[in-house]
């Protein structure tokens, strides 16, 4: 076995058939990164499916809410649909910004494949997350889904 510390050349077919400790550990290693690389990726596909199935929800309790405080309601009613309506509100912000911080995470560009982007259901995804809000504070978003298929 060679030491650490020779740099001879290596000479004969036998040296050159047996693998070394060295290539070994560098398999090793590259197959570790690999695996952890696979699995951040499967990590960051799941954050990004789970905040964007949350979102659309939300923004659909959050609407119901607003439109529930539209109505006469008691005081202690009124209270807990606020409280309610608070705690939607910051929920569809944390599925936000897990969706952002999954497409942000850097990730190995080989394993990311380009998809096709459907414009139509991301601006209606805009809109029923800003339409409430709209509609609360008097605003038209100017907003329209009549686009040739």
């Amino acid at each position: 076995m060679r030491s650490a510390h020779d740099w001879s050349a290596i000479v004969g077919q036998a040296s050159l058939s047996k693998p070394s400790a060295f290539s070994g550990r560098l398999l090793r290693r590259s197959l570790i990164r690999r695996t952890a690389s696979e699995a951040t990726a499967i990590q960051q596909r799941f954050i990004a499916n789970a905040a964007h199935q949350l979102r659309t929800p939300l923004a659909g309790l959050q609407m119901h809410l607003e439109i529930m405080l539209r109505q006469a309601l008691t005081d202690e009613v009124r209270s807990e649909i606020e409280r309610l309506h608070g705690s939607t509100v910051r929920a569809g912000r944390l599925a936000t910004q897990l969706l952002a911080l999954a497409r942000a995470e850097p990730g190995p560009v080989h394993h990311r494949a380009l998809e096709l982007l459907d414009l139509r259901s991301v601006a209606g995804e805009a809109a029923r997350d800003w339409a409430p809000r709209a509609i609360a504070n008097d605003r038209d978003l100017g907003f329209s889904l009549d686009l040739p298929e």
